[in-house]
């Protein structure tokens, strides 16, 4: 039994529906769905393998759930790291259920991509595991799988109802070996574990997460690791790179959907592989030269607010105008509402001092405070992007969409945006060019130098 084997059995469900809860048969060779995630990789293992795994023993229709392809990788599987999961044809990338929530699973095709069934929207698809959240990868038991390397740690994290875990068990003793107490050794990754862990962390240098991913578990463990870009990291800017160098480390491949997070950390990854990858969509060229133009013929405005309140670039506060606006200076730099009264739409009632009509600079001036951009000095690009998705809202990414404020006009986004505060609508196509998509052009045109970090 190889680890290929999964990958044609998968593939071809590509498309079919997606239910929460879906019950099948996983000895039902003709099953053509619905289907939820776990139901779908259980079916897929005993197609290839012919034996049970991630449901009861008993193969009872429906019984596949996260938590207990969790409980078998536990027992008797093998639990290897993400980012190996990630190369290996076959594997599986597990993400556990937490807190009364629901899981998720899918088939590594080893090239950095997925299959898996999604959600009610998209069903089952072919996807990208890079710029998400899992715990662990999973290979299955007798099965042989090429290219499997040596075993790297996970991430582990504390969790409201935690199970026993052998891995916890080594991190509390290996915690207690090093002096920061963990509490009882008893495989549970809870509260005392996780200030112990953030002790350790402060005390070596690392973000203090109180969770063991990759470089954690190298100081603590001694395993080997080969940390995600800004896992486990010290935060704040990297060093410096020689002079005409180009970024730190090559971005990953562009995920296909974006990551269910909010955090830099999380995200600056996904940020640096979309831009990477960008590329305009044909017939968006004339709209993006002409967004281009109004950006740069608005520069000095944008360059004098920008000095007022620090080290803000002028092309940051430029595409916010083009965007919320259209570069129009009668309006409101908060969300193009007419600068003749305070904003009435969110953040409503701005500027709070003053009186109107007020001028576009002095708008503009209490849009970016609002935000705290007058306090931040660090500027790379994958700040920028994520203050500019930050400043419009994260509502795309819960609707599997990388948000058009950044990507419209690029193969990143297609279809789906909020017509008005809070109303979702997944077939209306935004007809604006986004940030992201306005910094590459200038940057293209020689017009401004990103720090691609």
């Amino acid at each position: 039994m190889n680890g290929n084997e999964i990958l044609p059995i998968a593939r071809p469900h590509i498309g079919e529906t997606y239910r929460l809860g879906a019950v099948v048969r996983y000895d039902d060779a003709a099953c053509r769905g619905p289907w939820d995630c776990a139901e779908f990789a259980t079916w897929c293992a005993f197609q290839a393998y012919r034996f049970l795994y991630g449901c009861d023993a008993s193969g009872t229709p429906g019984s596949a759930y996260t938590g207990t392809w969790r409980t078998h990788a536990n027992a008797k599987g093998r639990r290897i790291g993400v980012s190996e999961a990630t190369r290996i044809p076959g594997a599986f990338l597990l993400r556990y259920p937490s807190g009364g929530g629901i899981g998720h699973i899918a088939i590594s095709a080893g090239d950095g991509t997925t299959i898996e069934a999604a959600d009610r929207t998209r069903g089952v698809i072919a996807g990208t595991a890079a710029g998400r959240r899992w715990d662990t990868g999973v290979l299955l038991p007798g099965v042989e799988y090429p290219e499997a390397g040596a075993v790297l740690p996970p991430v582990v994290h504390a969790e409201p109802l935690p199970e026993r875990d052998e891995r916890v068990v080594e991190i509390q003793l290996a915690l207690q070996a090093k002096g920061f107490d963990p509490g009882p050794i008893d495989g549970l990754f809870g509260e005392r574990t996780a200030e112990a862990v953030a002790a350790f962390q402060a005390a070596n240098g690392l973000i203090v997460d109180g969770e063991v991913g990759p470089q954690t578990a190298a100081l603590l463990l001694g395993a080997r690791a080969a940390p995600a870009a800004g896992a486990d990291a010290p935060p704040g800017p990297a060093a410096a790179a020689p002079a005409g160098a180009g970024p730190a480390a090559a971005p990953g491949p562009a995920p296909a959907t974006p990551a269910l997070s909010s955090k830099y950390e999380d995200l600056a990854g996904e940020y640096l592989a979309l831009f990477a990858a960008l590329t305009q969509v044909p017939a968006k060229a004339a709209e993006i030269a002409l967004a281009t133009r109004r950006v740069l013929a608005g520069r000095a405005r944008y360059e004098s607010v920008a000095q007022r309140l620090g080290a803000i670039p002028w092309y940051v506060v430029g595409v916010i105008n083009e965007l919320e606006s259209t570069s129009n200076f009668a309006t409101h730099l908060h969300n193009g509402d007419p600068l003749t009264a305070r904003t009435r739409r969110v953040p409503a009632g701005h500027p709070k001092a003053g009186q109107p009509p007020f001028t576009w600079e002095e708008s503009a001036e209490d849009a970016l405070r609002l935000k705290g951009y007058h306090t931040m000095a660090d500027w790379r690009l994958s700040r920028i992007l994520h203050r500019l998705e930050g400043y419009n809202g994260w509502g795309s990414r819960r609707h599997g969409v990388h948000t058009p404020y950044l990507w419209s006009g690029c193969q990143h986004y297609r279809r789906g945006k909020y017509v008005a505060d809070g109303v979702w609508d997944p077939n209306a196509v935004s007809r604006q060019i986004g940030c992201a998509v306005l910094l590459h052009e200038l940057e293209a045109r020689g017009e401004i130098a990103l720090d691609r970090r």
